[in-house]
């Protein structure tokens, strides 16, 4: 191609190439003496002339072509008013720029031997490497480029890099910048080595995304972090700050400290079904510095990715008020730990949004570790959403330290954990948990193998609930101050666990009696599984006793409900088109009278028929009523009580100075009593002695025969009726084995 005449620059240039030197622009003006406007003018460099030079096909004088050396062109401080266009071009040598001002690099397309270095440039518009080979690796360290009117910054869609990708700043030196609309694009693209934007700024507020890299594929480690003298990497940008979704990475993904988006993204970090096999660093290094990240939708969504390290998140902010999500991690997969807690000596984790951090059916191999977190809002839907998680270590939602700062989730479901399944223990220690008319811990169907730890807890709010619903535990270690203070807070109907570490019988009634009022009480909704857990429980710890005060206690609520179906008028179902005719109500009552009523001598006679030797007190009870009655009646001449043989009625002596036959039993009030009271044994006084007619002497008033007759046979029924309740309840005890 005709390249005209070359400037003495120029010239210098193909010769420094030609024989492996650095041409330095500053070094050789100043040796021509060179200033002002000749300077300027003598820096501008035909971007053809480097094309063709690289290409290896440069004729300048004959027939032979200038060929690069090997260490390829390297030129510091020109210029390129025109661009450089190397598209789709083979380079036979390397390319090293520093220092130059670039109005455009059009390099779509080309193979480069070697590697492509634009290094503290500044480029007017783009970097286009679209469908790019490098055989070695691509630096832009210190590089300026872009516009906000321009597509794109760096567009390096399907780009291929043997080697490594740097776009870092330079330390104590230029920052690395792209500008455009997508500021950098490298969408499809493969990157041998690592690929580094130590510090670098990218997009503004009016671009769509700062780094949007779908599809990437990094066979090293990522990092998107701060640089060594703490310069911050940022990104901006309306949608996606930094769009890393369905990308894979070989190494570790840092970016610590790093800032991403703003109010105006849509997400900060977008990486759903990102893959990576080692760890993900987005935490925060000092208390001065902290990873942040924000955005309408979501702060951090690493749906659907898999992570084959861990993901540590020490003391990052993310989301806000209006953030739907702080982070959304959704069937994230996890090979390690998830550590999201606050640093011992540095900044809080905290969260927010609608859901300020959900992990909605995540699978997490290691520890889940939230120490001193602070997760949603007041207005808030949940502060921990992680329906369906499965955590194969352990859990921990707690303070630091006796000091530090505790973990605090608010929100309509503060901590929400319904069918979560975790291998190791659940502990919940110094947390502080908000809500209001919602719930401060639903975990219905949770599955925990290891302990639930419940201690030193705070729950502000009225009208929450603790819901653990059809819940499996294997150890429960509780303390009173590890469940809210209140009544009618809990919900532990389905609830089952192996052990408990607080077997006290006081703190079990009052922790029982702070359930639902509905589950204690209310006709149709009384829940006594909660209670017989706790009994079969404390039975199989050592404590029958106790295992029966709990099971009396469930009994006087299912008296308590039965008084309340007889005494209330039953609500309207919602789904009945017409009301409950007069006849069902009062079918329901008188049965709710019976059962009452039923329920009532129970209690009273054998606690529910959890005492056994209650019967015996009231039989003993009835012979002393007994004794006092007979000996009131007496058989003194002129008392109640006569012989029951008729034939010594009618002798002589008793009908005359009412004397007994030789050998007749005398009257004992309290064996008469006993003798009556007792079944089937004889202590010759029933079948000897009887009340007399229905007359009572002068002296008796209205204790007559007939009264002490009515009596006696009440006092038989209930003889019968006390020692039947005594071997039945020992029966059963023997068969509880308590």
């Amino acid at each position: 191609m005709p390249l005209g005449n070359l400037t003495a620059c120029e010239k210098e240039l193909v010769r420094c190439t030609r024989d492996g030197e650095e041409f330095n622009f500053a070094a050789w003006a100043n040796g021509e003496g060179l200033t002002g406007k000749a300077w300027d003018e003598a820096r501008i460099v035909d971007g053809a002339i480097i094309a063709t030079l690289l290409r290896g096909d440069l004729r300048l004088t004959g027939t032979d072509p200038v060929r690069p050396h090997p260490r390829g062109l390297r030129a510091m401080g020109v210029a390129l008013l025109e661009g450089l266009d190397i598209a789709h071009m083979t380079l036979i040598a390397p390319l090293r720029l520093g220092g130059c001002y670039i109005k455009a690099v059009e390099a779509d397309g080309v193979r480069a031997t070697g590697d492509l270095t634009l290094r503290a440039c500044t480029i007017a518009g783009a970097v286009a490497l679209m469908g790019a080979h490098i055989d070695g690796s691509l630096s832009m360290t210190g590089t300026t480029l872009g516009a906000p009117a321009v597509p794109h910054g760096l567009c390096g869609d399907r780009l291929t890099v043997k080697g490594s990708v740097f776009l870092n700043s330079m330390p104590n030196g230029p920052r690395f910048k792209a500008a455009g609309t997508e500021a950098v694009r490298l969408v499809g693209a493969t990157i041998n080595g690592t690929f580094e934007m130590r510090g670098a700024q990218l997009g503004e507020e009016q671009a769509n995304s700062g780094l949007k890299a779908n599809r990437l594929t990094v066979k090293g480690s990522v990092f998107l972090k701060s640089a060594p003298d703490g310069t911050r990497f940022k990104a901006e940008g309306k949608k996606d700050a930094v769009c890393m979704m369905d990308a894979t990475i070989g190494g570790t993904l840092e970016m610590q400290d790093a800032r991403l988006g703003g109010t105006k993204a849509d997400r900060g970090l977008a990486a759903d079904r990102l893959t990576i096999l080692g760890s993900v660093y987005l935490n925060s290094t000092s208390k001065d510095t902290r990873f942040e990240a924000a955005g309408k939708k979501d702060a951090v969504c690493m749906m659907g990715a898999t992570i084959g390290g861990s993901l540590y998140m020490q003391g990052a902010k993310l989301g806000g008020e209006t953030a739907d999500n702080g982070l959304a991690a959704d069937r994230l997969t996890v090979k390690g730990d998830v550590v999201l807690n606050s640093a011992s000596d540095g900044p809080r984790f905290e969260a927010e949004g609608k859901n300020a951090v959900s992990l909605l059916g995540a699978n997490i191999n290691g520890t889940l570790a939230m120490q001193g977190a602070w997760l949603g809002g007041a207005t808030a839907g949940s502060g921990l959403a992680a329906d369906r998680l499965t955590v194969k270590g352990s859990v921990f939602l707690d303070s630091t330290s006796d000091d530090g700062p505790r973990f605090a989730a608010a929100g309509m479901d503060a901590v929400r954990l319904p069918g979560a399944t975790i291998e190791g223990q659940l502990s919940l220690v110094g947390a502080t948990l908000t809500t209001q008319s919602g719930t401060w811990l639903q975990c219905q169907e949770l599955t925990v193998m290891g302990t639930l730890v419940l201690q030193d807890n705070c729950y502000d709010g009225e009208g929450g609930t603790v819901d653990f619903t059809g819940a499996n535990l294997g150890m429960l270690a509780d303390q009173a101050d590890g469940w809210p203070n209140k009544a009618d807070t809990l919900v532990l109907d389905g609830l089952t666990y192996q052990r408990m570490e607080d077997c006290t019988l006081a703190y079990r009634l009052a922790w029982l009696g702070q359930q639902r009022a509905s589950h204690l009480s209310h006709p149709r909704d009384v829940r006594p599984q909660p209670f017989e857990q706790c009994a079969k429980v404390l039975r199989q710890m050592g404590h029958p006793r106790d295992a029966r005060r709990v099971l009396i206690e469930k009994q006087r609520h299912i008296q308590q409900k039965w008084w309340l179906d007889f005494t209330s008028q039953r609500p309207e179902d919602k789904w009945r088109c017409v009301p409950w005719p007069a006849w069902s109500n009062i079918v329901r009552r008188v049965r709710g009278g019976y059962h009452w009523v039923r329920q009532v001598l129970s209690r009273a006679t054998i606690n529910f028929g959890y005492s056994s030797l209650r019967p015996l007190v009231w039989f003993a009870g009835l012979v002393l009523a007994g004794w006092l009655v007979y000996w009131d009646a007496g058989a003194e001449p002129g008392d109640i009580m006569v012989p029951a043989q008729s034939v010594v009625l009618v002798e002589e002596p008793y009908a005359t100075s009412k004397q007994l036959p030789d050998g007749y039993p005398r009257f004992h009030p309290f064996l008469y009593s006993l003798d009556v009271t007792l079944p089937l044994v004889e202590l010759f006084q029933e079948p000897y002695w009887e009340p007399a007619g229905n007359k009572a002497p002068d002296n008796k008033g209205w204790f007559s025969g007939a009264v002490v007759r009515w009596f006696q046979i009440a006092q038989v029924v209930g003889g019968w009726v006390f020692i039947s309740l005594f071997v039945a309840g020992l029966a059963n005890a023997i068969r509880r084995d308590d």
